[in-house]
């Protein structure tokens, strides 16, 4: 058996084995190198691998069937994880997309028109009247209106108890802005163009018309320049007491009130443009002798005066004259009336006094500006007559302008002498 072939097949098989057609076989070979590009050795070394795919997703159902098959407990872990880290993600638009600050679709119509006028009505003003406070006319001049718009996180405010409801709130400073007294004609008439305007958007026809004609009385007087002065103070007042108790309006009160203003200007005004020693009252208005030097009580002419020195002696300093045409006058033999100052105690008429400094060297409280006595401090209008009369007597009701022009107490004049 080992001297055999195995290659070969036993005796007596059947030798199947088909012969190889040499033909056809160069026939494939012809047709496969034709068709196939022939790859050599080197090329298959050089050729970059094809990197292993990673693992497959799991597919949705992979998944919700993994989460079956927790506890509720760590299904619940799962979800709000998932939860919280998608809520961090930010999304690509916000990201990509810069926020929106300006579109027509904020856009409104405004309540108030401004074709004329600039700037509208500012919410501020509406807060002071909402809070029954009295709203200055001079909050509706152009160079107020410009500044409540352009600088209103720099206007200061303060807080109120609402004199309506009682409760606390906050409205701006109007200290902080003019004067309303010391507007002009032109401020006047500007401020209540846009005035009229905020009436008629938040006020009913009757306000309207009340206001409306308010105004056109007094821009109708005679010499308006002249009489601005009696027009505005009543214009102030009238808006003032409205706004804090709204009332009927009574025409014959009106008026009367009216013409008692002019009248009380007119006499601030003589007594501001003479000199003191010429002032006569009629209810004890009263000057004084020297501040500085010595001088008596002299009824009698200058000679008799004399003889009545020689005869009592030294009288008492500074004594108060009687109320018979004596004035605020200096000592001495002079025969001229020179006036002392209201202001800073010196010989000269107070209305051209521009002194800040008192003759006793200390801080004046007074001064004179736009035809009227004020405080140095912050304008508030010193009554003159309260101030000369020696026992600090006024007939008028403004018990608020009654302060000592030298020293700013409310329970005497100057012409007391109780503060020097």
């Amino acid at each position: 058996m080992t001297g055999h072939d195995t290659s070969r097949p036993p005796a007596g098989a059947a030798n199947n084995e088909v012969p190889l057609d040499m033909s056809n076989s160069v026939a494939a070979d012809t047709t496969n190198s034709s068709t196939e590009p022939r790859v050599t050795v080197e090329e298959d070394i050089n050729r970059p691998k094809t990197p292993p795919s990673g693992p497959s997703a799991p597919k949705m159902t992979q998944i919700y069937a993994a989460l079956q098959a927790i506890s509720p407990t760590s299904q619940k872990l799962v979800r709000d994880t998932l939860t919280n880290t998608l809520k961090d993600m930010p999304s690509p638009d916000a990201i990509l997309t810069p926020k929106l600050l300006f579109s027509i679709t904020n856009e409104t119509i405004s309540a108030t028109p401004t074709s004329n006028t600039g700037y509208g009505i500012h919410p501020f003003i509406i807060s002071l009247a909402e809070n029954g406070s009295h709203i200055p006319l001079s909050l509706f001049t152009t160079s107020a209106t410009n500044l409540l718009h352009t600088s209103e996180a720099s206007i200061p405010q303060k807080s109120v108890i609402n004199r309506l409801t009682g409760l606390k709130r906050h409205i701006i400073d109007i200290k902080y802005f003019q004067g309303e007294d010391s507007m002009d004609i032109g401020d006047w008439h500007e401020a209540w163009t846009r005035y009229h305007r905020f009436v008629e958007t938040h006020g009913d026809k009757d306000s309207v018309i009340r206001w409306k004609k308010h105004h056109e009385f007094l821009a109708e007087q005679d010499n308006l320049k002249r009489n601005f002065a009696a027009i505005l103070k009543f214009d102030i007042e009238t808006r003032t007491k409205y706004n804090l108790t709204p009332s009927p309006h009574d025409e014959d009160s009106y008026r009367r009130r009216f013409e008692a203003i002019k009248l009380e200007v007119l006499q601030a005004e003589i007594l501001a443009a003479r000199p003191i020693s010429d002032v006569e009252s009629n209810n004890n208005t009263v000057s004084f002798s020297s501040w500085k030097g010595k001088s008596r009580y002299a009824p009698y002419n200058h000679r008799d005066a004399d003889s009545s020195s020689r005869q009592s002696g030294s009288r008492t300093e500074n004594v108060v004259a009687s109320s018979n045409n004596h004035s605020f006058r200096s000592s001495g033999a002079s025969s001229t009336n020179t006036p002392i100052c209201l202001i800073c105690q010196r010989e000269h008429r107070f209305a051209t006094c521009q002194e800040s400094i008192t003759q006793a060297g200390k801080q004046t409280t007074a001064k004179y500006d736009n035809r009227k006595l004020v405080r140095r401090s912050d304008g508030g209008v010193i009554c003159i007559a309260f101030n000369l009369n020696r026992l600090s007597i006024c007939s008028k009701s403004h018990s608020d302008h009654h302060i000592c022009s030298f020293c700013g107490a409310s329970d005497h004049g100057a012409c007391s002498r109780k503060c020097i």
